[in-house]
């Protein structure tokens, strides 16, 4: 038994001497179609930022590694009716937005490859992540004849809702990495099924582009 834990312990030394920890954060778009009996109801198109962090394991002398992380992000927009036009009522002075806001912590288990090009580093990753809703709500807000108003439901990933808190992310990208920053691009595939309506269906997918130092 001491001889595992002894050769444990040397392979995560190992493992820690070639490891490198990347810091960082970007821009991020998710798209989020809602279907009810296959037809499609509306469009959850939300815009913002996430930031988080990984840690990318060298694993062979070629270049292949893991980078499992963990990452926060918070978006936010207007809906999409199913003809693509935003769901915005205006009629002589009067406005009304309709929209959702999502708060979601993403941990990502990517396998990575990487290869000496130009002044720095070219890599690219790909691999399962598991997200944890942590607020979805929808949102109005306008003016009219009595000034400005806004109201926000309330979080659908609470006890009294059915939205399903869970979901399995298939991702890829790339990036560029010269000394001590990195920049990269990617997009991940909600695989599950948000809506627990047997009726409907809704899926989250994420496009996103950011940087990070790397220490």
């Amino acid at each position: 038994m001491k001889k595992i834990f002894a050769a444990a312990a040397m392979l995560f030394l190992g493992l820690n001497a070639f490891a490198q920890l990347n810091v960082g954060g970007g821009y991020m778009f998710e798209y989020a179609p809602v279907r009810i009996d296959g037809r499609k109801l509306e469009t959850q198109e939300r815009h913002g930022v996430y930031a988080g962090a990984a840690y990318n394991f060298n694993i062979a002398s070629f270049g292949l590694g893991i980078a499992p992380g963990a990452y926060v992000a918070w978006t936010g927009g207007v809906t999409r009716r199913p003809d693509g036009n935003k769901d915005i009522i205006r009629d002589f002075g009067y406005v009304e937005r309709h929209g959702t806001r999502h708060l979601s912590l993403t941990l990502p288990v990517y396998v990575t490859y990487s290869m000496d090009l130009g002044p720095g580093t070219a890599f690219a990753y790909a691999g399962p992540s598991f997200q944890v809703g942590l607020s979805l709500r929808e949102y109005t807000k306008g003016k009219g004849s009595e000034g400005r108003f806004k109201s926000v439901s309330d979080n659908y990933y609470g006890k009294n809702y059915d939205d399903r808190v869970c979901d399995l992310k298939l991702g890829t990208g790339f990036g560029y990495r010269w000394r001590f920053i990195q920049a990269h691009v990617g997009v991940d595939f909600g695989l599950i099924d948000k809506a627990a309506n047997q009726d409907a269906s809704k899926h989250f997918h994420t496009l996103y582009m950011g940087a990070a130092y790397v220490f």
